[in-house]
């Protein structure tokens, strides 16, 4: 079952209407300064009739803006109309040019009121705007009150509609509450609403007590345990034993073996374990004896040379000179010069060079082999 009624404010100049009328909405206060001087006589004149009723609140977020703003809006809505309320829907007339897409604003009007008072307020605003904005927020919490004006009802005297004739989208609503389908029929505007008198009533009474907004709760902390935890023990652990542990002797056993308990000594002097280069006599004389090898090896290889293992120290110092300075420099030119002149045979005369001087360092190394061998071995003797 449907309703039909009007809404109303001081730039009306006539009444409340015929008494065919379900519904009366009147405008009763606009920002945080403006209350519609002709709010209560409306309204009283409407309950007398035993009309249904509703109050709106006309918001300018453009001039009290953010949050802040919406609670003040809220506030001054509230406090206007405390004589209404559990007897009037309530709305938020929502059509200030350049506003539309603050829904948060709305929501924090909407929800200031409903912690204020306990109803549930509903929103009014034209198809397009429902259209235009997301509403999710809103939806799903409160009524819609639309607006919008098919051109064979928006006229002096329009045809009644019925509530499937409503042909606007509501986005995210799921039904629409009032739809306000003409603005011309003389100085009134027509409204439908897609409920019974029962549900208006549900609509205008409180679902809950009427309270200011509640700054959240301290949160408390976690009571600590009154009861006390179990005492220690009051026994004493066990003593530590107090006998002293057997003293050690003060005797110094003795280094050498008895001989029918008597201390003897022995006259067999101790064997060299290791020699002064840190090496053990066997791991000394196995080097010896490879030096000794490479030293004969050497010899059977030099002997068409006429050299004798060890050499003099002079032919030494000589072929030191030969192997280290004047083999390598010869090298070097005649490798320097094959490059720049083109002189044959570069690299062999380089790998015969360096074939020589390895040999003469093999012969003066089986000289100092064969010197260290027979001084260590002196030694050891």
């Amino acid at each position: 079952m449907a309703l039909y009624g009007v809404d109303i404010s001081k730039w009306q100049s006539v009444g409340t209407g015929d008494q065919a009328q379900d519904f009366v909405i009147c405008k009763a206060t606009e920002g945080v300064g403006y209350v519609d001087s002709t709010c209560d006589r409306h309204y009283q004149r409407a309950k007398s009739q035993g009309k249904l009723l509703g109050v709106y609140h006309f918001a300018r977020p453009d001039l009290n803006k953010g949050a802040d703003g919406a609670r003040r809006e809220a506030e001054f809505f509230v406090n206007n109309c405390k004589g209404y309320i559990g007897h009037a829907i309530l709305v938020l007339d929502w059509e200030q040019p350049g506003t539309t897409w603050q829904t948060d604003w709305a929501k924090t009007w909407l929800d200031h009121v409903y912690a204020l008072t306990g109803v549930r307020p509903l929103i009014y605003m034209s198809a397009s705007v429902v259209s235009a904005n997301n509403w999710s927020a809103i939806s799903n919490t409160y009524g819609l009150w639309i607006a919008g004006y098919p051109s064979k009802y928006n006229v002096k005297n329009p045809p009644v509609p019925s509530p499937s004739n409503m042909p606007y989208k509501i986005g995210t609503w799921r039904f629409w509450a009032i739809w306000q389908y003409s603005s011309s029929a003389g100085t009134l505007d027509r409204n439908i609403a897609n409920m019974p008198r029962e549900s208006w009533s549900k609509y205008a009474s409180t679902t809950c007590q009427q309270k200011p907004e509640e700054p959240k709760p301290e949160e408390k902390p976690e009571e600590k345990p009154t009861e006390k935890p179990e005492e220690k023990p009051t026994e004493k652990p066990e003593e530590k034993p107090t006998e002293k542990p057997t003293e050690k002797p003060t005797t110094a056993p003795s280094d050498t073996p008895a001989v029918n308990g008597q201390d003897t000594e022995t006259d067999v002097p101790e064997q060299p374990t290791s020699t002064d280069t840190g090496l053990t006599v066997e791991e000394y004389n196995a080097i010896i004896a490879k030096g000794e090898q490479t030293v004969e090896l050497a010899k059977n290889t030099i002997k068409k040379f006429g050299i004798s293992i060890p050499m003099p120290s002079k032919l030494y110092d000589v072929l030191k000179v030969v192997a280290t300075t004047v083999l390598p420099l010869i090298s070097f030119v005649y490798l320097g010069l094959a490059n720049i002149w083109g002189l044959g045979f570069g690299e062999q005369v380089d790998s015969t060079v360096q074939l020589i001087i390895a040999a003469i360092n093999t012969i003066l190394g089986a000289t100092i082999i064969k010197s260290s061998s027979d001084y260590h071995k002196g030694d050891i003797k």
